[in-house]
C-alpha cells in the first residue's frame, strides 16, 4: 500500500484530497503505491453493498507507525484507509505476516479460496500462499490489472483444484506421489533494460569481449497473458548456422529464438567487428558431411572468402613468442625479477634515508643537535 522511509511519527498530511501524501518526521514523503486509493475507493463502495470484506495483515516494525498511515490516508472525499478496514479488521504487528493472516481470518470467517493477499515482499507473499490464499507479488503496489485478476481469482465459482492463468497463485498440484502441494505463481512480469558494456581492456585472443552490464535504461511491467503473447508473436525460426553471423554461441542448435535476442548478438557482432578494425566472423569448422571437425579454428571472413589462421596462442613450451603482447613465460620471467630487483632497492634507499633522519646524536641523544 505504501512505504515507510524509517522518519517515524507523527506524520503530517499534505492535503485533504484523495491519494493525498504524508510528511514524516524527518521531512520523507510517503505516498500510496500503484492504484491503491482508487482500488480501496472500490473496495469500500463494494464492501457497503455486501460483496466483500478489506482488512489489513501486516508485518511492521512499529505497529503505531501503521496505524498512524491508515488514518490519515485518504482514498475518497473523508474516507479513509481505516474507515475502510476498522481497528477491528486491522492486524499490524511485528513478526509473521501468516499469523496475522490467520487472525483476520478467524475474525471475518472468510474461506482461504476467497481471500486475496497483496504484498510487495516475496516472502510474505510465499509464507501467505501457505495458507491456501491467492497470494499476489506487487513490487510497485496493487494496480488496476492486479486486483481485477484478484477478484476473477476469488470470485463464485472458483475451485481450488482449477488450473490455468486464471487460477490462484497458491493452487494445488499433484506431484510424483500424487500428493497435494502447493503452488506459488505470479500474475506480472518486470522487464529491466540495461545498457551493454564492451570491455575491451580484457580480450582474449580472437578479439571477443565480455559483456557487462551498464546503467538501466528502462524498465517495463507487464501482465503475464500480455508478455507471453507478445513474446510468441516475435518469437521466430532461426537461420541456418552457415549464414548466421554469431560471437561464441551456438545458436543454430537452438530451435527457437526471439527479436530481442538476435538484436542482442547483432549488437555484439557490429562491436567485436569495430574493435578488431576489420570484417571477421568466427565460424564452426565442419567437414563437407556436415559434421564437426575434429579441431575447432577461426576463421576470417574477408569478401566472403574463409581462410584459417593460425591456432590460438600457447605458452606451454619455455621461452615460446608471441606476436603482438608479451613473450614466453621466460622472457616473462626474467622481466618480472628485473622489477622485483629494482623494487627491492628503491624500498632499501627509502629505508636508510627514514633511518638517516632519525638518527640520534651519541652525546646528547637528540635526534638532531648542534654538538
Amino acid at each position: 500500500m505504501y512505504e515507510l522511509r524509517g522518519g517515524g511519527a507523527p506524520f503530517k498530511q499534505d492535503s485533504k484530497e484523495p491519494n493525498n501524501t504524508l510528511t514524516d518526521k524527518a521531512g520523507h514523503t510517503v505516498h500510496m503505491l500503484g492504484d491503491t486509493a482508487s482500488v480501496w475507493a472500490e473496495c469500500h463502495a463494494r464492501q457497503q453493498a455486501g460483496e466483500l470484506f478489506v482488512g489489513v495483515a501486516s508485518r511492521c516494525d512499529d505497529p503505531a507507525w501503521g496505524h498512524e498511515c491508515l488514518k490519515k490516508f485518504l482514498v475518497a472525499p473523508g474516507i479513509s484507509m481505516m474507515d475502510v478496514v476498522t481497528e477491528a479488521r486491522c492486524e499490524i504487528h511485528g513478526g509473521n505476516t501468516q499469523a496475522n493472516l490467520r487472525a483476520l481470518q478467524q475474525k471475518t470467517g472468510v474461506p482461504p479460496a476467497r481471500t486475496c493477499f497483496f504484498d510487495d515482499q516475496s516472502g510474505n507473499v510465499a509464507d501467505v500462499a501457505a495458507l491456501g490464499v491467492h497470494s499476489f507479488l506487487t513490487p510497485n503496489g496493487v494496480t488496476r490489472a492486479i486486483f481485477e485478476r484478484a477478484l476473477k481469482a476469488a470470485g463464485p465459482g472458483v475451485s481450488m483444484s482449477t488450473t490455468g492463468p486464471d487460477a490462484a497463485a497458491s493452487l494445488s498440484c499433484l506431484d510424483r506421489d500424487t500428493r497435494p502441494r502447493k503452488r506459488l505463481s505470479f500474475g506480472s512480469v518486470q522487464l529491466w533494460h540495461f545498457a551493454v558494456i564492451l570491455d575491451d581492456s580484457k580480450l582474449p585472443h580472437d578479439g571477443l569481449s565480455p559483456l557487462g552490464l551498464g546503467e538501466l535504461q528502462s524498465a517495463d511491467e507487464f501482465m503475464l497473458e500480455e508478455y507471453e503473447l507478445a513474446r510468441a508473436s516475435t518469437r521466430r525460426g532461426v537461420r541456418h548456422v552457415d549464414d548466421f553471423e554469431r560471437r561464441g554461441l551456438l545458436v543454430g542448435y537452438l530451435d527457437q529464438i526471439d527479436e530481442r535476442a538476435l538484436a542482442a548478438l547483432e549488437v555484439v557482432e557490429a562491436a567485436n567487428r569495430q574493435i578488431r578494425g576489420q570484417n571477421v566472423t568466427t565460424y564452426e569448422r565442419v567437414d563437407e558431411e556436415g559434421q564437426e571437425a575434429d579441431s575447432t579454428w577461426d576463421l576470417l571472413r574477408r569478401d566472403d572468402k574463409p581462410t584459417a589462421v593460425k591456432p590460438p596462442y600457447t605458452t606451454a613450451d619455455e621461452g615460446a613468442s608471441r606476436d603482438g603482447v608479451g613473450g614466453g613465460f621466460h622472457e616473462r620471467d626474467e622481466d618480472e625479477e628485473v622489477r622485483r630487483k629494482a623494487r627491492a632497492l628503491a624500498d632499501k634507499a627509502a629505508t636508510d634515508s627514514r633511518k638517516a633522519e632519525r638518527r640520534r646524536c651519541a652525546g646528547c641523544k637528540r635526534y638532531a643537535c648542534i654538538c
